[in-house]
């Protein structure tokens, strides 16, 4: 797959083309799920343990998911700039870039294990979690410390090989340790053997196993791969730059921002949940649960599509750069309308998977219902952030999605809560608004920044 993204020239029909996004795209698509399959077990198999650890669990998630994914999109700023000087034939400087990143991702996980440990137990008195979700929550976020600086180092090298088209590497690395954490989970939370019940507790533990194990695979890859070891990155040691930092946050910040704006919202849709009980917010993350699986598919074409288009415009094939544009949108919605049929076809069942009590499964099933047709809408807006992240247009992505996911997400919530009897809806009606307007936006975005470039 790298030879296809970096070898020479590249057939430019449409069928090869498609081809080729596929190509990129299926090892990112897998891997996205594979990242999110873990949590996705853990929910259930929690869940399935007990309705108090999934909410205890679930409020901890929410708390670190938004600033986890919003600092990892700062870091996700490499990608355009690596995929750029490979197109442009200047790769003497990337060792440079990929110690910044590295920098970046130290400093990150210290400040969010410094924000745990200082904020979070003021944070939840304030929020009035019933005891026993609040100690599930203090256990399972104390696991997360240990395991931020092996997140953040994770994706710092993950960015940088997926920059050079060796999409699979992560493939690889992230669903093995997807079997790691399974095993993990199946262990810690229901106990087995001399090992006690741990619930929520223990899926924080099996997590920190595998983001540990992946951060060691790619600093692996980094250093013994022949596609990566001529960079040489340990006796290429370079220190703390400013101008390639500033560099990386001038387009990493706005990647950051919106990325953040987008998830921060559905960790606050979470957060908010805790005004309506237990139930309510073990519901409301399993639909959150399923989301996030359903979510990878637009965020990997999303990713996918800035690693092709950039490579073509750092080679200057903009007619090239606009049919995989058109490409990857088709994609996209293929994909939701598959999803969309199936999960409709089959929401007993979906269900079923987050509980084993009877009176939770019509209120999850009410709640996943509002999720599939965000999958829909999202398919329209979520991969377009990638392509203007190609043609180095982020900080127009950063403020459509602050200014929709927020801007728009909260009084449309608020107005249906305060005036319909829509109740713990009434946030996903505001997250489903929002999403249609930011998709709006981003086309007519894209298609200015489309026009533009091709009149030059």
């Amino acid at each position: 797959m790298g030879k296809l993204v970096l070898g020479g020239s590249m057939s430019t029909s449409l069928f090869s083309m498609i081809k080729h996004f596929c190509l990129v795209a299926a090892p990112v698509t897998a891997t996205q799920v594979s990242l999110i399959l873990g949590s996705f077990i853990a929910v259930t198999l929690t869940g399935q343990y007990s309705t108090v650890d999934l909410a205890g669990m679930a409020l901890g998630y929410n708390l670190w998911v938004a600033a986890f994914f919003g600092l990892t999109g700062i870091l996700l700023g490499v990608t355009p700039i690596v995929s750029h000087a490979l197109g442009a034939k200047k790769t003497e400087s990337i060792a440079p870039i990929m110690w910044q990143n590295v920098y970046l991702g130290l400093i990150f996980a210290a400040g969010l294990i410094v924000a745990t440990v200082s904020g979070l137990s003021p944070l939840l008195d304030i929020l009035g979690i019933e005891p026993a979700a609040k100690t599930v929550t203090m256990q399972y976020m104390y696991a997360m410390c240990v395991a931020f600086p092996a997140m953040m180092i994770m994706s710092a090298f993950r960015y940088i090989v997926d920059a050079h088209g060796n999409t699979q590497y992560s493939l690889y690395i992230i669903s093995s340790s997807v079997l790691i954490q399974s095993i993990g989970n199946a262990v810690f939370i229901p106990g087995l053997g001399p090992i006690p019940a741990l619930g929520g507790f223990g899926a924080g533990i099996a997590t920190v196993i595998a983001y540990w194990y992946m951060m060691f695979c790619y600093l692996g890859v980094i250093t013994y791969h022949n596609k990566f070891k001529h960079y040489q990155f340990w006796s290429s040691f370079t220190g703390p730059s400013w101008v390639l930092i500033r560099d990386q946050l001038s387009l990493g910040i706005p990647i950051g921002l919106s990325i953040f704006a987008e998830i921060s919202i559905f960790s606050a849709a979470g957060i908010s949940m805790a005004s309506f009980g237990t139930d309510i917010i073990a519901a409301h993350q399993a639909a959150a649960s399923f989301l996030g699986v359903t979510f990878s598919f637009p965020l990997s074409l999303s990713i996918a599509s800035t690693i092709v288009i950039a490579y073509e415009l750092g080679a200057k094939r903009y007619e090239q750069a606009v049919t995989y544009t058109w490409i990857t949108r088709g994609v996209a919605i293929f994909i939701a309308l598959c999803i969309g049929t199936y999960s409709f076809t089959h929401i007993d069942y979906l269900a079923s998977l987050y509980t084993n009590e009877a009176h939770m499964i019509p209120l999850i099933e009410s709640f996943i219902s509002y999720a599939v047709f965000f999958t829909i809408i999202d398919a329209l807006g979520t991969p377009l952030q990638g392509v203007l992240r190609a043609y180095r247009d982020v900080t127009s992505v950063s403020i459509i999605a602050i200014g929709t996911y927020w801007g728009v997400t909260v009084p449309v919530a608020y107005l249906c809560y305060a005036f319909t009897d829509f109740g713990p809806y009434s946030v996903w009606i505001g997250l489903l608004t929002s999403t249609s307007t930011a998709a709006l936006c981003y086309m007519y975005r894209l298609r200015r920044v489309q026009r533009k470039l091709l009149e030059i």
